[in-house]
């Protein structure tokens, strides 16, 4: 399942899935994070590029299957170094971007240059909840 609120990134991901071959086993469906129809515990691997919503976090831990993987990337305030009318609500703080996510066990992170990557993973007996 390919979720997304923007019509042009599935377009997108629908088109890389064919190229991929694996167009018929990948449903895309426009909607956002907060989709009342998306079931906790639902996802084994959660990607997340270039979006920020803080408060989306604990969605995001309550989706995951335990055992389940979250990959994260998105800005730092140093992206503000080369894009200075970005906007900062948008960009995370230092060592932000783990904090985020405690209820999963943080297996990488790191913050080079203007990026901070995230790879974590939910626990067997996690409680999270929406």
């Amino acid at each position: 399942l390919g979720v997304d609120g923007s019509v042009t990134a599935l377009r997108g991901a629908r088109a890389e899935a064919q190229r991929r071959g694996l167009g018929s086993r990948v449903l895309f469906v426009q909607a956002d994070l907060d989709w009342p129809c998306l079931a906790p515990a639902t996802f084994d691997l959660i990607v997340v590029v270039r979006f920020l919503a803080r408060g989306l976090a604990p969605t995001l831990e309550a989706l995951l299957r335990p055992g389940g993987t979250l990959l994260y990337a998105t800005y730092t305030h140093k992206r503000l170094a080369s894009h200075p009318d970005f906007n900062p609500t948008f960009l995370l703080a230092p060592g932000e971007l783990p904090t985020l996510f405690p209820r999963l066990t943080i297996l990488e992170a790191e913050e080079p240059d203007e990026w901070a990557y995230l790879r974590a993973q939910r626990r067997a007996t996690s409680s999270a909840r929406f």
